[in-house]
């Protein structure tokens, strides 16, 4: 059987070429001062609302598209979400589509008020 480097006892871990060591201790949010896990999860929430806040896409957002109207979402490579019409597909035209329900299935066209479920 081949060795993975990874050293693991009774209540630790040890990271080989790292020098750094995990204890139980370190792990348990009662025992340690300040819970590097949390921290990190406060600041990936931290970042998902300040992408929101920018208009920045998160990952698994479909793109909307009215179907009477045409009117779509569009991302740029940066992600920054904008909303174009057909006649006019490099344009961010500064509407965005609003959620009908708290699920966000229906939504609503902010150009025609048509309602749907993509």
């Amino acid at each position: 059987m081949r060795e993975s480097g990874f050293r693991f006892g009774i209540g630790d871990a040890a990271f080989p070429n790292s020098g750094k060591q995990i204890t139980v201790s370190s792990m348990n949010p009662g025992l340690a001062e300040e819970d590097p896990l949390r921290r990190l999860t406060a600041q990936v929430d931290n970042y998902s609302r300040q992408a929101e806040e920018m208009g920045r896409m998160l990952a698994g957002h479909r793109m909307l598209e009215c179907p009477a109207c045409g009117l779509a979402e569009d991302a740029l490579a940066d992600l920054t979400l904008r909303v174009v019409r057909t006649d006019e597909p490099d344009r961010d035209c500064g509407l965005r589509f609003d959620s009908a329900d708290e699920g966000e299935t229906t939504w609503i066209c902010p150009d025609c008020g048509a309602i749907f479920t993509p």
